[in-house]
């Protein structure tokens, strides 16, 4: 089994702005092919026209230099409690944000998008019937993102493991 050795683009969110700047560092100075992209250099909220042209430039310049962006993750500034709000109007726009994100990521040839599962708050990680209540939600919100997802093109969602149970 072939391993390649990729970088989470997270160190460089404050660094780099501009995707050919930020592509022509990864490619010439550090020299690594295997990104896994933060939502920060391209956010799903921002305006349409906004998203096509950084998206497209990124595509650009990671062609220009061989370099594959393998995963799109929510990056520093997205750790929120996503899928996991109790208030279902909150679920229902990062869902919205989510297919977003896909969108982008189909854009860019990337196969994968990923977060974290869906964080709790303290009242409903500690109350059990709140618990499996938003554990539900969280799964019918990560389903309806999937199936957007395949509709895509990408291969796979993934969530990251947190070390806190709430988390």
């Amino acid at each position: 089994m072939a391993i390649k050795l990729g970088l989470n683009l997270n160190p460089f969110v404050n660094r780099f702005a501009e995707p050919p700047e930020l592509i022509e560092v990864l490619a010439e100075e550090i020299g690594i092919g295997h990104l896994q992209l933060t939502h920060e250099f391209i956010d799903p909220a921002w305006p349409p026209a906004t998203k096509r042209r950084l998206t497209a430039e990124l595509s650009r310049a990671c062609e220009s230099h061989g370099l594959a962006i393998t995963s799109l993750m929510t990056g520093p500034y997205g750790r929120l409690n996503h899928f996991g709000h109790p208030v279902a109007e909150v679920r229902e726009y990062h869902l919205g944000w989510f297919k977003g994100l896909v969108d982008i990521a189909a854009e860019l040839g990337c196969p994968a998008v990923g977060t974290q599962f869906a964080i709790l708050t303290y009242r409903d990680y500690d109350d059990p019937a709140r618990r499996r209540a938003i554990m539900e939600a969280a799964l019918d919100c990560w389903r309806r993102l999937a199936d957007h997802a395949a509709g895509r093109g990408l291969d796979y969602l993934f969530w990251e493991p947190m070390s806190v149970g709430r988390e």
